[in-house]
C-alpha cells in the first residue's frame, strides 16, 4: 500500500501536474501587454484584526479560529469576518455557534461589530444522531458528492439581518493526464440550517449570492483555487525543465498570510494578485501575475 501511494505521487509530479500546467497556460491564461492599475485600502493587517476580535470576545465556551478568516470589501473598506465557534469537543456537540464578528480593516482604530445570532450549522459544529456524529461537511457532501467544500474560504455575509455562510465548492477538469481545479458553485447555509447548492451558472438567481458578489464585492473565484492555478502554471515548462533546469519561478509568501492578495482596479473589478520571482534570488527581475476574479459570469 505504501509503495502504491509513493508511485501515485511520483506519477502525479512527473506527468499529471506538468501536463495540467501546460493545458492551463495554453487555454486559460491570457497575457497582457501593459499592467493593470490596482488599489487596496487595507490599514489593519490580518493578524492585528484577529487580535482585536479575540480581545473583545467575552464568551469562554467559544472561540475564533485564526486560520478561518475571509475578507471582502464594502464601500471600499476591507471587512474581515469570522464565525464565533464553539470550542472543544463537548461544546461542539452541545452548543451552537454564537454568531459572527466583522472588522473594518480600512480605518484605525478598527471598527468591530459582533452579530449575536444562533447558527444551526457552523464549520466546527457537530450534532449527535442515533447512528453517527453529523457535521456540516457531511451534509454538503451528501448534496454535492463529486465536489470538495473549501471551508478555508468560507464567507459570512449579512442579508436582511441574518448571517449566511457561503462555502465554495471545487470540482476538476479531468482527462487522462490532466487535473485542473475549477469552481463548481457555492453552498449557501442559512441560520436555520437550510443548505442550498448554487452552481456557478446560477449565482445570479440567488439573492444571497447576488448581494455577496455585487454589494459586498466578494470575489467569486476562491483564493485557494487561484493559488492552485499559479502552482500548476509553475510546472507548465515541463518536468525536466522545472526539476533539472529550474526554468520556473518561486512564489515567495510573507508571514502567515500567503499569496495571492485581493486588490481592485479602477472599475471595481477584483483581482487576485500574486508576486513571483526567479528561483534564485541573485537573479534580478520579478514578474506579476493577476488572476482576474469575474463577477458571476461576466
Amino acid at each position: 500500500m505504501f509503495i502504491v501511494i509513493i508511485a501515485s505521487g511520483v506519477l502525479s509530479t512527473i506527468i499529471v501536474v506538468p501536463s495540467s500546467g501546460k493545458v492551463l497556460a495554453s487555454k486559460y491564461v491570457k497575457y497582457i501587454d501593459e499592467p493593470i492599475t490596482v488599489s487596496m485600502t487595507r490599514i489593519i493587517p490580518l493578524e492585528t484584526a484577529y487580535a482585536y476580535a479575540v480581545s473583545m470576545l467575552r464568551i469562554p465556551t467559544h472561540k475564533i479560529y485564526m486560520d478561518e478568516p475571509h475578507l471582502y470589501y464594502i464601500d471600499d473598506s476591507v471587512i474581515y469576518n469570522w464565525i464565533i465557534e464553539p470550542e472543544g469537543t463537548w461544546n461542539e456537540l452541545f452548543r451552537e455557534a454564537y454568531g459572527a464578528v466583522f472588522i473594518n480593516g480600512s480605518s484605525y482604530p478598527p471598527k468591530i461589530e459582533f452579530i449575536n445570532s444562533t447558527l444551526y450549522w457552523s464549520i466546527h459544529r457537530k450534532k449527535l444522531t442515533p447512528l453517527f456524529i453529523n457535521t456540516l461537511y457531511r451534509e454538503i457532501k451528501v448534496k454535492a458528492l463529486s465536489c470538495r467544500p473549501l471551508f478555508e474560504d468560507n464567507v459570512e455575509v449579512l442579508v436582511d439581518g441574518k448571517i449566511f455562510i457561503l462555502i465554495p465548492l471545487v470540482t476538476w477538469i479531468r482527462d487522462s493526464i490532466i487535473t485542473i481545479p475549477i469552481l463548481y458553485g457555492y453552498t449557501v447555509v442559512d441560520p436555520s440550517g437550510r443548505i442550498d447548492i448554487v452552481e456557478a451558472s446560477n449565482l445570479r438567481n440567488n439573492p444571497v449570492t447576488m448581494k455577496a458578489f455585487y454589494e459586498y464585492k466578494v470575489p467569486v473565484l476562491p483564493e485557494i483555487i487561484a493559488r492552485q492555478w499559479v502552482e500548476l502554471y509553475r510546472w507548465s515548462p515541463g518536468f525536466i525543465n522545472v526539476a533539472f533546469y529550474h526554468q520556473t519561478f518561486v512564489i515567495r509568501d510573507i508571514g502567515s498570510n500567503p499569496q495571492p492578495y485581493l486588490v481592485f482596479d479602477k472599475n471595481g473589478h477584483p483581482y487576485w494578485v500574486c508576486l513571483f520571482t526567479c528561483l534564485y534570488m541573485y537573479i534580478n527581475g520579478h514578474w506579476l501575475i493577476f488572476l482576474f476574479s469575474p463577477r458571476l459570469n461576466e
